[in-house]
């Protein structure tokens, strides 16, 4: 069975790559690879679901066709060899490593309807999500929910922005 989790792991890495040397990249092609990524994961835990395992394959060649004729245009084809190179060593390896580093990122216990971000903060949050009418919940990961209206959401980000910029300016 092909590691189709490698390859996408790979195809990010190609895509932050061409992001740096200026390449713009349509925002559907990063959406399909999102889109891989996860059925690749779903897949991983199923892997008795062959219908699953090659939408996973579909969406993720698709993806590397672009990033590589991508590559190809912006830099040369040798660049483009490579990481075509890269893409299929990753398509070989064993996929039992993969799964083990496979992490859900499926986010419990948001109510329907609701926007939510997830936060990883080495201080206490300077900025109250309830001043914003947001709720906030510690994850086991060390991470911090925080979910409620969108544009909350955004006034809250908006406002922990200003805060960094602030102390940027200070120091």
């Amino acid at each position: 069975m092909m590691n189709h989790l490698a390859a996408a792991k790979v195809l990010d890495e190609l895509l932050l790559e061409l992001i740096h040397k200026g390449a713009v990249i349509p925002a559907q092609v990063t959406e399909d690879l999102k889109s891989g990524r996860t059925l690749a994961g779903i897949a991983m835990r199923k892997p008795d679901d062959a219908e699953l395992a090659a939408k996973a394959g579909v969406v993720l060649e698709s993806v590397e066709m672009n990033l590589l004729s991508q590559a190809e245009i912006t830099v040369d084809a040798a660049y483009a060899d490579s990481w075509q190179g890269l893409i299929d060593k990753a398509r070989e390896q064993d996929s039992e490593a993969s799964s083990a580093a496979y992490v859900n990122r499926m986010v419990k216990g948001v109510p329907k309807g609701e926007r939510w971000i997830r936060l990883q903060t080495t201080e206490p949050m300077e900025v109250d999500p309830e001043a914003f009418g947001l709720t906030a919940a510690a994850q086991e990961d060390g991470f911090t929910l925080v979910y409620g209206k969108k544009e909350s959401i955004t006034a809250y980000i908006n406002e922990i922005r200003q805060k960094e910029i602030q102390k940027k300016g200070k120091v």
